[in-house]
């Protein structure tokens, strides 16, 4: 049977176990430590020692090369916060938890995420565990891995693996707290149900722990969860471990909570080869955490954290996708339906229209024709209607007088009619001028410089100019009408307008001289007849 392999390290050493499942347990086949060799010289590193002691760690434990193994990472090497998030649908919350990561976690969006939910608030929000491990991390252990000529299938957290070992023995739905006594540092794991809920690191002085400050530590970790969400009252405390130090320990936490503390064995469980029993290492305890991770992966158990298999929004069932199925036969249904329906309406409607009258489309064709036309026309007007005030400011600039001191300009001012309602005939837009004049000659020549028929120029006349530094005798205001452009043909059309109305003008008065001529001469024999009727009286 094949041998499941995972391995850790920390500040002191490197552990490894080698385990395969036996009933509803595991047996276990190696529990190795190697210690982190000193760096005494400059020829070694501390990723040189790192990568040497793991291979030779793994090696021990009977990897075989290109074996995937597991790694645990301890609390120490990862960051774990719980969150809160709003009761949305399972497959939204991945996206939800990736989005809200690199504002709570130091990693940031390069590193390593995964999160289990943990339970639900009172008001309906999600409480979930979330943890993060750090790119330099990820990086470092996938290079040892290489190092070591290995594959990492699994990279968990250990305190996960030790509520999940500790719930399988020793099961309980109330949420405890497991202590886990790691040589340099100490885990201490609030658990509820076999997952971590909330997880504290304490730095310990190696080979000789401070009782009385694992102690403080606990009872501030106590008061940490009760003041948490979904915190409440921790009864039951669980050590790791049954040497002289750890029942020293259950001695002095023993008044902390309700239940008396319990000390829990590691290794009274598994099944232990010979070899294994018969040299154990000095602190075998601190092999919890990877004894619950190897029983999880032997019992093709997920764990709740996996960094490399983070939780994914759930697939969609065999019933979901017969239902999917189902709805895209019927709408490729639907589609041909309406496809046979529509040939013989497309085939009727062609043929009326090979059958229409002529006229008919030439009315049609006439109707785009107008449209596009009257279009056009104003797209033009709209263009004849731009004034180029460059030009205009230039062309004022050439009429003034040649001698600067003649014209000051004092006042200026531009409007230019882009009203919906202007024809091709109303000005384009005026210029307002307020000038000081040196004479009057100035003024005449000011009057008639703008003339041709494109602009029109309006004076308010002369008015004395009393500055104070007497160069300037006269002061005039004048309004400069912008005239449109007349183009050849609208001039061919006003002038063929001027020759019809001087036709039509003509031939008016013709009309008036011959009923003029036709009404004398009946006029005339009235009186006639009127004179002869007096005389014969």
């Amino acid at each position: 049977m094949a041998k499941f392999i995972a391995y850790e390290w920390d500040d002191q050493s490197v552990r490894a176990i080698s385990a395969s499942p036996k009933g509803t347990d595991i047996v276990i086949h190696a529990l190795v430590e190697k210690p982190l060799e000193i760096i005494l010289n400059a020829e070694s590193t501390a990723e040189e020692v790192l990568n040497t002691t793991i291979s030779a760690a793994l090696e021990a434990a009977g990897v075989s090369r290109g074996q995937a193994t597991a790694f645990s990472a301890r609390r120490s090497q990862a960051e774990v916060r719980m969150l809160t998030f709003p009761n949305v649908p399972e497959h939204e919350l991945p996206d939800m938890v990736r989005i809200q990561a690199p504002q709570v976690f130091n990693s940031g969006t390069e590193g390593l995420l995964d999160f289990t939910p943990i339970g639900e608030l009172q008001d309906g929000q999600q409480y979930i565990a979330a943890a993060a491990l750090s790119d330099e991390m990820k990086i470092e252990t996938i290079s040892s891995a290489a190092h070591a000529g290995i594959t990492i299938s699994n990279m968990t957290l250990h305190p996960f693996g030790t509520a999940s070992y500790v719930q399988k023995h020793m099961p309980s739905e109330d949420a405890r707290l497991i202590i886990d006594l790691l040589g340099v540092e100490a885990e201490l794991t609030i658990a509820r149900n076999g997952v971590a809920h909330l997880v504290r690191t304490i730095r310990l002085i190696p080979d000789a722990p401070d009782v009385d400050y694992i102690a403080k530590e606990v009872k501030r970790t106590l008061t940490s969860y009760e003041n948490q969400p979904n915190g409440s009252d921790i009864k039951q405390i669980i050590i790791a471990g049954t040497n002289e130090v750890h029942q020293t320990l259950s001695e002095r936490i023993d008044p902390l909570v309700s239940e008396p503390t319990l000390m829990f064995d590691p290794l009274q469980f598994p099944t232990l080869d010979a070899a294994v029993r018969n040299a154990l290492p000095e602190n075998a305890s601190s092999f919890l955490g990877l004894i619950g991770l190897a029983e999880q992966l032997t019992s093709n158990v997920i764990p709740p954290i996996d960094f490399l298999n983070p939780t994914e929004p759930p697939k969609q069932t065999e019933k979901r996708d017969k239902a999917v199925k189902t709805g895209v036969y019927a709408s490729l249904a639907i589609v041909a339906a309406i496809i046979l329906l529509y040939l013989p309406i497309h085939n009727l409607k062609s043929s009326i229209t090979e059958t229409r009258p002529a006229t008919v489309l030439q009315k049609t064709l006439k109707d785009k024709y107008d449209k596009s036309s009257a279009q056009l026309t104003a797209i033009q007007t709209y263009e004849s209607s731009a004034i180029n005030w460059l030009d205009e400011l230039a062309l004022l600039s050439d009429s003034l007088p040649p001698s600067p001191n003649d014209v000051i300009v004092d006042g200026f001012s531009g409007r230019s009619d882009n009203t919906r309602s202007r024809t091709t005939e109303t000005p384009l837009g005026s210029i307002f001028l307020d000038m000081h004049l040196k004479n009057s000659g100035v003024f005449e020549q000011l009057s008639t410089t703008l003339g041709g028929g494109s602009h029109l120029v309006e004076s308010k006349g002369l008015t004395p100019d009393n500055t104070e530094d007497g160069l300037y005798t006269r002061r005039t205001q004048q309004t400069i009408t912008i005239l449109p452009i007349v183009t050849s043909e609208d001039a061919n059309t006003m002038e063929s307008n001027t020759e019809q109305t001087d036709a039509t003008e003509t031939a008016n008065q013709d009309v008036d001289k011959t009923a003029d001529a036709d009404q004398t001469p009946e006029a005339t024999g009235g009186q006639a007849d009127a004179t002869e009727q007096k005389d014969e009286q």
